[in-house]
Formats: C-alpha cells, structure tokens, sequence
C-alpha cells in the first residue's frame, strides 16, 4: 500500500474553545495553526482572525473578562505537563500579567465574579494531593483560600449577587458533590447534595434569583439529565430527560435566567437545544452538520451562542447561533491544508457487533474507497482512553490519515464507555476490566466476517488508557494481531497507581481498584507481567513530562520486550506530557507509526 505524505494531515487548522468579549462583537479562541494551541481573536460575525500570542508551548484555556473588554485570562503549562499557570494579556496581546508562578503547583480556573474584579480557582499548592479553591482580587493582588478540600475538589460558578461559589468534590469515578461555599467564609459550606451509591451532579449553574441550581445529573437514573435543585430544600425537579445523555459540560443558562442551552449526545452526534424555563418547553434547535459540539458559551446580552463544531469531514470549527434569527453559521472555520479538500475525508458507519456475552457493542467503522471483497482493506482497531470516554464523531486527523494510506479504522466503544447508560459504564471496573478487553477479541471475530475487510492484516492503537487496551490485547490475544501502537499507555497498574500524580491515584483507584485491596488482582492483568506472550511487533510513544501516565510506564514494557529480542520501537519526546501537543512531534511520530504499521500490517500476509 502507498504511503500518502502525513504533513498535510498534520498541518490541518482547527478552531476551538471560543468566548465572547463582554460585548459580543469579538470571539477568542484557541487554534493551533502556529503549530501549537494558541489565542486568536476574530469578530463574532465572522472576518479576519488576528493571533495574539505565540508561547512556545501551548494555551489550555482562554476566557474573556464578562466586564473589561481589554482582559482575557489564560492557562497554559510547560512541556504538557499539564501544571497550568493563570495568567492575563490584553486582546491585542499585549499587557501579559503572570497571577501564578508556581510551575509544581496544578491551577484550575472555575469563574469570573460578576463585577470582574475576582477570579475563582482551585490549585493543589497546600498538598500535592488535594485540590482546594482560592479567590484571587485582583485590585489588591492578593489570594486567600475560600475552601479546604481533602480530596479532588474544583471551583464551579460564582453566585449572581457576588456572595456564594459552588464548589465540587470528586468522590470517585461516576460520583461527585456540590457544596454552597461562602465566599466571606460568613457561613459554613452547605452540602447540597447528600446521597447515597454513585452519583453526578455536573455543570451546577446558578438561577438568577440564587435560590436554586440548573444543572444535569444521573441521580435515579441511566442518563445525565437536566434538572433544577431548590437551594433550601435540595429537591431535584427534572426539566428533561430521554434515554441519552445530555453533553456532561455543556450547560448555559441566558443571563436572564429565561432559557437553558445543552448539548444532547445522540449515539455519537451531538444536538443542540435551547429550552425555556421554568416550563422546559423548547425553545429552539440550531440545524447543524452531524458532528461533535464542545464548549458551548452565550454572550453577555443573551442573544448568541458559539460552540465548537467537528465533524468526520469538517476539523474543529467555531459556530454562532442568533436566537432571535434563529441563525448559525460558522464563524472560524477549520482550514485544510494543500493537498487536502473535503472530499478526501470519510465519514464513518455507525455498527454494533456482537460480544462475548450478547452484549452488542457499538463502534464506528470508517472504510476506505476500493475496499472490496476482491480487494479486502487491511484494519486499524482504534481504542479511546477514558476508559470513562466515548469515541465520537468529531475529526481525527490520525484517523483519516490512516483511511487515506488504504485502511479500515473500526473505532469501538467498548464495554466501559461513556454515552450508553450508567449500566454499561460500570461494566469494566475492577475484576471486570478484563471483559472490556474481550470485546476487542470480539471486534476483530466481526472483522473477519466482513468479506470487505482483511482479517488477516489487523493492528491496533490506543492512547492512555487505550494504550493499555492495545497491551493487554497484544498479551490476551497473541494471535490477532499484526503489530500495536501504545502511546502513553499503562504497562503495570501498580507502578502506574504509585508515580501517578498524587491527586489523581484515589480517582483512578475507585475505577481500576486499590493496590491495599486489589494488588494481587492488578498485577495479574498488568500487561507486563505477561509481556512473554507478546508477538506483535509494538511501537511505544511517549512524553517525558506526563503527569498522569508517567514515563516509566513506556519504558518497562519496552525494557522487557528488548531482553526477549521483540520487534519494538520507542519514540520519547522531551517536550511533551500525555500525548503529543506539538505538530512538529506530532509528524515524526505519526510518519513513523505509518512506516511501522506499512512493514507490518498492510505488508503482512499472515
């Protein structure tokens, strides 16, 4: 098979995270068209976006003053090491202002107080392991800690009178708590939420009387769903619910308190609804390309919204909607590189095959033009990580890339999955973890049974957690596969729960088990304790500076491959953290993934 060249992919421009000025005649956001993500500043109708800085490494994050129109404020880490620094700079790009120099210390923006003057953010500067949440006031230059956390807590909004923030507390994976936290430290936090088993409560935002919060929640039920929680009395009345998912950050009430915006996850796609309240009737359903919709916002009169937009065909673009038009259009669009046009990219099959236990499973399939049964294509199984993700509809360069050089991508969401129910998510955790990986055995049997796909020349990626779906494949099911790719994938659950940064182990324990009473058990489904059983050839990839999957995860398992005389490449980057940020690296990995999978997938005759 023909190597297409991986530059143009590489170099497609994408468009996301937008937030109105206070005005709403301007949009920021970040695109990586400088080679890593950076601000650019565009009119919300549309023209000539200007960039206004150029880091070395890349911006995080980018929200605009809701009162001073000359204030965006900014996260961005070193390396991808993810240990944001908060920071201002002008729309011009001028003026920056470090808040934070702290490069050790985690900063996690949550809001902007009503009158602009004040930020709230959550940082684990007192303890490695636990979050808490600070104010910052910015016309004395000072921070002071409004709640002590101890655990993964994170700062949500700001009460419309100034007086109150929400403050969150993970308590595990598929389970939280809200609190009502005085910001004078007048009271006592409030717990408003109280319960019992697992539960979400997301996206918490304020009525604009203060008595209550809109926010989506799965308490009672399979689904995340739209309720509204009285303050005084912590009742949940529901506005809406079905039997899918509502977007678990993509809430945003008007200004007014009139209407709800939400994103809907219909298998896969996304939907957008604007509903009244209190009566939840709808309001209005913007008509758009089926995609993925992200970082839903509204300008400060109420009367836009802007998202990001990706679709298979379209990469990550910026929209507005005109609710009183009852108008979208796309504002930013992704651009294409030359030797690119539209046509070029494929838009996948929704499928579902059968599983071990007559579970269905669905999963994406994305073909090639040519595959036939005379002239079968050779097959990339393409894992998400999470594992409480969900492989959706959104543009994958990586993805098109490989349908471009002539392979099927069937990207499964396995048992685990986020976007099903809350049944099907807990269906890999702990002891079951295992079955989530027979369902890749089960991907590959569904494979072989299509006369258009070549069972016999079959690889397989993951990222993350993903990556430890591609090992524990590799050691499971021997057999199947003709090479694997791992990147910044987990090798061994125990060092993995041991280097991981601190404030992460507990969250990761409640979904894969705790070494004081699962230890025996992850070491028994540790990949590297069964790398004997490892045929395929392998490449590993990795950032040096990962604070979630540390280094030493590639590097055992690469180790161990090479005493036992394997086929096993290694690619480390020292610039980046989990995963690959940078278009430079971003060409060299994936131009070397592409020749390794040449030599030993689409060339395998197995």
């Amino acid at each position: 098979m023909p190597l297409v060249p991986i530059e143009p992919y590489m170099n497609i421009e994408s468009a996301a995270g937008p937030t109105f000025s206070p005005d709403g005649s301007r949009i920021a956001y970040l695109s990586n068209a400088p080679g890593t993500a950076q601000v650019f500043v565009v009119p919300s109708t549309g023209g000539a976006p200007q960039q206004i800085t150029d880091f070395p490494d890349r911006v995080m994050a980018v929200q605009w003053s809701p009162k001073d129109p000359e204030t965006l404020l900014l996260l961005r880490d070193a390396g991808g090491n993810e240990r944001a620094q908060l920071c201002l700079i002008r729309p011009d790009g001028s003026g920056l202002r470090e808040l934070t120099r702290a490069p050790k210390v985690f900063h996690q923006f949550g809001d902007w107080s009503p009158d602009g003057g004040r930020i709230l953010y959550a940082s684990n500067a007192r303890n490695e392991r636990y979050f808490d949440v600070h104010v910052m006031d910015f016309a004395t230059g000072t921070s002071r800690t409004v709640y002590e956390g101890d655990g993964y807590c994170y700062a949500g909004e700001w009460s419309p009178d100034g007086r109150f923030a929400i403050v969150g507390r993970l308590l595990g994976s598929f389970d939280n708590d809200l609190y009502r936290v005085d910001i004078e430290g007048r009271e006592k936090p409030l717990h408003l939420t109280p319960h019992e088993g697992l539960v979400r409560y997301e996206a918490a935002r304020w009525s604009r009387d203060g008595r209550g919060l809109y926010l989506l929640s799965d308490r009672g039920g399979e689904f995340l769903w739209l309720a509204r929680l009285d303050i005084e009395s912590r009742e949940l009345t529901w506005i809406r619910r079905e039997g899918w998912d509502l977007e678990e950050d993509e809430l945003v009430l008007a200004p007014d308190g009139a209407w709800v915006a939400f994103g809907v996850n219909r298998d896969g796609w996304s939907e957008v609804e604007v509903r009244n309240l209190p009566s939840g009737v709808l309001r209005s359903r913007p008509r758009l390309p089926l995609g993925e919709v992200t970082h839903l916002t509204v300008s400060e009169d109420g009367r836009r919204l802007a998202f990001t937009l990706t679709a298979p065909a379209q990469p990550a673009s910026i929209w507005v909607h005109d609710l009183a038009k009852e108008k979208t259009r796309c504002v930013v669009k992704g651009a294409l590189a030359a030797g690119l046009e539209a046509g070029d990219f494929v838009e996948p099959r929704l499928i579902r095959y059968p599983a071990f236990d007559g579970l269905f499973i669905p999963a994406f399939l994305y073909e090639p033009p040519g595959a036939s049964p005379d002239h079968p294509a050779p097959v990339v199984v393409y894992v998400h990580g999470g594992p409480e993700a969900q492989e959706r509809v959104g543009f994958d360069p990586i993805i098109q890339f490989c349908v471009g050089c002539g392979y099927a991508v069937l990207a499964p969401n396995v048992r685990g999955s986020t976007g099903y129910g809350r049944a099907y998510t807990h269906l890999d955790d702990v002891r079951k973890r295992e079955d989530s990986v027979r369902d890749l055995e089960s991907a590959v049997a569904w494979i072989r049974a299509q006369a258009e796909l070549d069972g016999r020349r079959v690889g397989i990626v993951g990222g993350s957690y993903g990556g430890y779906m591609v090992l524990a494949a590799l050691t499971l099911y021997p057999d199947l596969w003709s090479a694997g790719c791992d990147i910044v994938g987990i090798a061994n659950f125990r060092t993995f729960l041991e280097r991981t940064s601190p404030h992460r182990r507990k969250h990761r324990e409640s979904e894969y088990g705790s070494l004081e009473a699962d230890g025996e058990f992850l070491d028994s489904i540790s990949p590297i304790h069964r790398v004997d059983r490892i045929r395929a050839p392998l490449m590993v990839i990795h950032g040096a500076n990962d604070p979630r999957v540390p280094l030493w995860e590639a590097e055992q398992i690469v180790r161990e491959l090479e005493r036992r005389g394997r086929v096993v490449e290694f690619q480390s980057f020292p610039d980046e953290g989990h995963g690959l940020a940078k278009r430079k690296n971003r060409i060299v990995a994936y131009s070397r993934l592409a020749q390794f999978f040449e030599r030993h997938v689409a060339g395998n005759g197995r």
